[in-house]
């Protein structure tokens, strides 16, 4: 077979150049594998479409539901406060057999009992409160008692009341207006109806609550579905509560694929409908015993099919001729190969290492050219190793000390709300707490190590504002940075440390009452930042420690001290030796602290 193969194909690419080699062979693979995965693609695209036009139409239905459940779940809320509301219950109680309720009407003044709840939900048309027995019947402002065929009306509401400890809650579907309406004439209501009892369950009245139809159906309007897609909402009965549909109890003949998804309560399936197929997808609804159904036909929903299937085919065409051209320009480029490998050669030897050699196949000078970018790439990489290996190791020591910082914060914060609550101050410990939120909100900074100044000043801000509580007024605090410097940038957790030894360390060793000053300027291109204070001091022996090591970038070497020790030597790890923190104190006079950075020299490393 193998000797036939060489036999049958030899005098094919016997004598050709590698330049015709490579492109009819590069152009048959091509061909060949566009037009397979073409193929693919057609029966791949063909089987998932309907699959996810099924999805797309139930994602829809869900969130649809729980948008209705929600509005559901705020009537039954109205009516329930309805319900339970004294004044309504006592006007019923307060009634005697014999009076009318005209009378009732006008000595009770019951409208602003029941109209501040149909106020109170712009989907609420009216509420009806009757009682059979007593023959009371209460509407809200929107009943006309002038227009004709009011007794019929009242009569009608009167039938509302025959079902007393059976009914539970009752939804009616949608339905014409059937009272003399003043402001909602012509709308279509749907029908939430309930009985009132007084704490002795004993049956006071029936509620009927007259919502709007729209307060449901337009949940359904702007969907992104085929324009002819239908919704319908149904209960339990297989009756019409709402939907896009024609509102009336049944489709005709259609309404067996409504029954069967009832029936089902969640799922899909394609039916005949209104004479073509239709998708069928259907959910309940979770606040009440409805479902919700979406029909949509099949052929709008894939109306868009074969539109797609001629864009696929014309994109595989203009490849396969894209492909073809490449495969012609690539194969011709080999024809070069020395001397473009030759020209690569020559920028090395100027120092150049980011030239490639182009590898465009795989004979011997293909072979060089990649043992050529391989040893460029070596090259290269152990230089980029080298620099990274410093940057790293630099990142590595400035996260470490800035990772020690947090723990102590967090202690010296929660000294403070223990200390609190001892006392029993719990508006104080909500404001702490709040506080602390906000603290370690910008001690995070979303793991940024680098933030505004505006930041940390405000980080310095909260954390003076948690000790002012727990220390009353041992001491005050100004915070007087220009607006100008607050959009610089500088490492975090820089001034509060310092605040903190200013006040621990300074202000609370004395008996007087202290004062910390937080201000900034700028001297060239260095951004000056102090905090001052009137506290204690530091000794003689102990400051000229403190500037020695701090100056020499032995910061590590302070004994005590952790805060200003780890925010020096961040700063001069970050900034250079010329940077950092400068000390000026005397005992009994207090204490200035510079913070001496780089404006514009936050860049990570």
């Amino acid at each position: 077979m193998k000797r036939w193969g060489r036999l049958r194909f030899l005098p094919l690419l016997k004598g050709t150049s590698i330049y015709y080699r490579i492109f009819m062979m590069t152009a048959a693979v091509m061909v060949t594998t566009l037009l397979i995965s073409a193929q693919w693609m057609m029966s791949v695209f063909s089987d998932s479409l309907e699959k996810r036009a099924r999805e797309n139409m139930s994602n829809i239905l869900e969130q649809t539901n729980k948008l209705i459940d929600v509005r559901i779940n705020a009537i039954m809320n109205t009516s329930n406060l309805v319900f339970n509301d004294p004044n309504i219950i006592k006007l019923f109680e307060g009634m005697s057999a014999e009076a009318s309720p005209d009378e009732f009407y006008l000595v009770n003044t019951v409208n602003p009992a029941i109209n501040k709840f149909v106020l109170s939900d712009p989907g609420i048309v009216s509420i009806m409160l009757v009682n059979k027995q007593k023959r009371l019947f209460i509407p809200s402002a929107d009943f006309d008692y002038f227009a004709a065929g009011v007794d019929a009306a009242i009569a009608h509401y009167y039938s509302y009341g025959d079902e007393q400890f059976t009914r539970g809650v009752m939804w009616e579907p949608a339905h014409s207006m059937d009272y003399a309406s003043k402001n909602h004439a012509g709308e279509i209501l749907i029908k939430l109806v309930r009985d009132i009892y007084d704490p002795n369950i004993n049956y006071v009245a029936t509620m009927i609550i007259n919502i709007s139809e729209r307060e449901i159906s337009h949940f359904f309007q702007n969907i992104n579905t085929p324009a002819s897609t239908v919704f319908y909402v149904l209960d339990k009965a297989n009756r019409m509560i709402s939907g896009t549909g024609v509102l009336q109890d049944d489709e005709g003949g259609d309404a067996e694929p409504l029954a069967l998804a009832a029936k089902l309560r969640e799922g899909s399936f394609a039916a005949e409908f209104r004479g073509s197929s239709h998708l069928f997808v259907f959910h309940e609804l979770s606040g009440v015993d409805w479902i919700t159904i979406g029909a949509v036909p099949v052929n709008e929903m894939l109306r868009d099919k074969e539109r797609i299937i001629q864009g696929i085919w014309y994109f595989i065409v203009i490849i396969l001729l894209l492909s073809i051209g490449v495969t012609w320009g690539l194969s011709y480029s080999i024809t070069k190969p020395i001397r473009r490998l030759t020209g690569v050669m020559k920028d090395v030897k100027a120092g150049n290492l980011d030239v490639k050699a182009e590898v465009q196949n795989r004979d011997e000078i293909g072979m060089l050219s990649h043992a050529f970018n391989a040893m460029l790439s070596r090259i290269s990489e152990l230089l980029m190793q080298l620099k990274e290996s410093h940057k790293k190791e630099k990142e590595a020591e400035l996260r470490a000390l800035q990772a020690n910082i947090n723990p102590h914060f967090l202690y010296n914060t929660l000294e403070s709300v223990i200390w609190l609550a001892e006392d029993g101050d719990y508006e104080e410990i909500t404001e702490i707490i709040s506080k602390l939120g906000k603290y370690y909100r910008l001690s995070l900074s979303s793991g940024m190590d680098v933030v505004p100044l505006q930041a940390e000043l405000e980080h310095a801000e909260h954390y003076l504002a948690i000790e002012r509580i727990r220390h009353g007024d041992r001491f005050t605090y100004e915070i007087a940075v220009p607006d100008s410097l607050h959009a610089l940038t500088c490492p975090k957790l820089i001034l509060q440390p310092l605040v903190e030894n200013a006040l621990h360390h300074g202000i609370l060793q004395m008996s007087n009452k202290g004062h910390i000053e937080i201000n900034g300027r700028m001297e060239g291109d260095v951004v000056v930042l102090t905090v001052s204070d009137n506290g204690k001091g530091i000794p003689a022996e102990r400051l000229k420690a403190i500037k020695d090591l701090f100056r020499s970038g032995r910061s590590a070497e302070l004994t005590a001290s952790y805060g200003i020790k780890n925010v020096n030597g961040r700063l001069q790890l970050k900034y250079g030796m010329d940077c950092g923190l400068y000390y000026t104190s005397a005992a009994g006079e207090g204490t200035l602290v510079e913070v001496r950075l780089l404006a514009g020299g936050d860049e990570p490393l």
